[in-house]
């Protein structure tokens, strides 16, 4: 279920985030992976635009770090609130997913919510549904950079950055920052956001988040070229800005959201649609609608990229209401086909989280999923 604007309101995954590769006979093995916090990217048929690297697989994904841990199997809470304990958990899954061999690692985005946000969103996080604990995420950016700072290769991103939060000239300024730092790495995830309760903590307009992404993303662009950029909401007439990105134009925008109103920001203004949690099926029919959206916008349906966050369990078949067994579940035969699938209905990136009681297990599932999707 989507809200008007684009973002997901409670299909998103819960758990370690990893990236899973789609088998042979792709071109490259871009994984993306995560572990509860951490987002990794496994395969892609073809890399959205990127002037620093050409790839045709899927990347590791890192989502967002828990403060805590949560041991389903012993019922345990490890806490997870030392910062040096935290600092070597998100070392630890960074270079698990170079090691491994996805290919990106990325952070989610949150900032406060409420205390009792199972009552309030029991679809989402009720018995049975995500941990609301995973909501304690660590700050993207600043995560991503010393992510950056951890790794040589991996490309790091945001899935996605919640604009309506941030000032576009400051958020511009730390972003192509990074893209200098991690040697134009970047993956600049952008979303509108869709928590009430959030929005009016951080004094944002709820209703104007929509039109003010827009505008977010059209100052980036502008900044990242060395323009000028005038609109409602800021305005840097007569200013210079510094740096600009590594990556010409600017970093790959990948938008986010399931919502028609996600698409259609994903066509006019991102170089690849990122959705959530989606079915072979489903990626196929919004592939299509995209394609439409593209010839009505005069743009090639080429040059968006289709690519998708969902969650892995592996060795463990998980049902959905219907007591259908959900994808990416199961056996690494079951997982195979269903990457299969997910290439037969034209996905071009796949961003894993990985489900995983423990550190240790999540690690070891990265490799597992690696090897069974021959990275």
């Amino acid at each position: 279920v989507s809200n008007n604007d684009g973002e997901i309101t409670n299909t998103r995954p819960s758990g370690s985030l990893t990236g899973a590769g789609l088998p042979k006979p792709l071109s490259a093995n871009h994984v993306a992976a995560s572990i509860r916090s951490l987002l990794l990217a496994v395969w892609s048929r073809r890399t959205p635009r990127t002037t620093s690297t050409a790839s045709h697989a899927v990347a590791p994904h890192v989502a967002s770090f828990a403060h805590e841990i949560w041991n389903r199997r012993n019922n345990i809470r490890h806490a997870r609130h030392n910062s040096q304990s935290q600092a070597d958990y998100v070392r630890r899954m960074a270079q698990t997913a170079e090691d491994a061999g996805f290919d990106s690692v990325w952070i989610s985005d949150r900032t406060v919510y409420p205390k009792d946000l199972a009552a309030r969103y029991p679809d989402e996080f009720g018995l049975g549904k995500a941990d609301p604990s995973a909501q304690n995420v660590l700050e993207a950016v600043t995560t991503l950079s010393y992510i950056a700072g951890a790794t040589t290769r991996v490309k790091v991103g945001m899935s996605v950055l919640v604009l309506p939060f941030r000032h576009p000239v400051l958020n511009a300024k730390m972003l192509t920052t990074l893209d200098v730092l991690s040697g134009g790495r970047l993956i600049a995830g952008f979303g509108t956001g869709w928590m009430p309760e959030e929005f009016a903590t951080m004094n944002a307009d709820f209703d104007e988040r929509g039109r003010v992404t827009d505008e977010h993303i059209r100052a980036f662009i502008a900044l990242c070229q060395g323009e000028e950029y005038e609109g409602s909401i800021t305005s840097t007439a007569g200013m210079t800005f510094f740096p600009r990105p590594l990556q010409t134009p600017y970093p790959p925008i990948w938008i986010g959201g399931n919502s028609k109103a996600a698409i259609r920001r994903a066509v006019r203004h991102g170089d690849a649609w990122h959705g959530i949690g989606q079915s072979p099926s489903e990626v196929s029919s919004t592939r299509n609608a995209i394609g439409i959206l593209c010839e009505t916008e005069g743009r090639p349906p080429s040059e968006v990229a289709i690519t998708l966050r969902s969650t892995l369990v592996l060795n463990r078949e998980v049902l959905d209401e219907t007591g259908q067994r959900k994808t990416l579940t199961g056996s690494p035969q079951q997982i195979r086909d269903d990457l299969d699938q997910y290439q037969d209905a034209g996905l071009d990136y796949l961003v894993l989280s990985i489900d995983q009681p423990t550190e240790d297990d999540t690690a070891q599932a990265a490799f597992s999923f690696a090897k069974l999707a021959n990275l």
